[in-house]
């Protein structure tokens, strides 16, 4: 039941994002006094822009960059060490290092080490289409198959709840296509995010395999302190931004 409760919310989410264009108030992020919190940028856990494993259509500030530390309480426990840039002209690239990894269905044994890299793109879409269209990305994690490369697509939509009070729910979608069957971020996935107070965002993501849920607070502009639970176990971890 839980499976197909998360995958209606996520197509719930899809056609949020493509069939409400009435309730945006302006650009992404943008209606919480201006800027947004100041976390709504930072990296997954995977390393792309994005909720706690899923990537959204955002992506890094030009000529910014992220480090960060996760790790999921498993069994074992599994680490991620990363680096995330953004570059001109709405790319962004990372990499990270994945300590501890669960075994893949089609690689079966003992938990091993990767270091992966991943590449996302924003799709430039006009002055028009931004203020009545979701931002649009797509990208590739994982790009010389360490793990399991995976190529997807991926929208994000801002829509005003409460205009006075400043308040907007941040919604997204996406699409992906790994080399590997029945692993995350295969086919339909997406989420959600909210600021309930500048600088914190609460999170829930369905990674196309899994229920996720978090939050990040960020007592500064440079730093973000994250604690969830992916799937039954808990996560945390912290992340080191120039100022985004």
């Amino acid at each position: 039941m839980t499976r197909h409760l998360a995958v209606t919310l996520a197509v719930v989410c899809g056609f949020c994002l493509v069939s409400l264009p009435a309730f945006a108030q302006g650009s992404l992020y943008g209606i919480l006094g201006g800027s947004g919190p100041a976390s709504n940028a930072t990296p997954s856990f995977l390393g792309a822009t994005g909720l706690l494993i899923t990537p959204t259509a955002m992506v890094a500030p030009p000529l910014k960059a992220a480090g960060y530390f996760h790790s999921i309480a498993s069994d074992p426990n599994q680490n991620f060490w990363g680096a995330t840039v953004g570059l001109p002209g709405g790319l962004e690239v990372s990499g990270v290092r994945l300590e501890k990894l669960e075994p893949l269905p089609a690689d079966p044994g003992v938990p091993r080490d990767a270091t992966v890299f991943n590449a996302k793109y924003q799709i430039p879409l006009g002055s028009l289409a931004d203020a009545l269209a979701p931002k649009v990305a797509v990208g590739v994690f994982d790009a010389t198959n360490e793990v399991n490369r995976t190529y997807y697509l991926t929208l994000s939509r801002s829509l005003s709840l409460v205009q006075s009070a400043r308040a907007s729910l941040n919604l997204h979608a996406g699409w992906g296509v790994p080399d590997q069957d029945d692993t995350r971020l295969e086919g339909l996935f997406g989420g959600l995010d909210f600021s309930p107070f500048p600088g914190a965002l609460i999170q829930v993501e369905y990674d196309a395999k899994d229920v996720n849920a978090g939050v990040r607070y960020s007592p500064t502009p440079w730093l973000s302190l994250d604690a969830g639970v992916l799937a039954s176990d808990f996560a945390w971890g912290a992340t080191l931004r120039s100022d985004w």
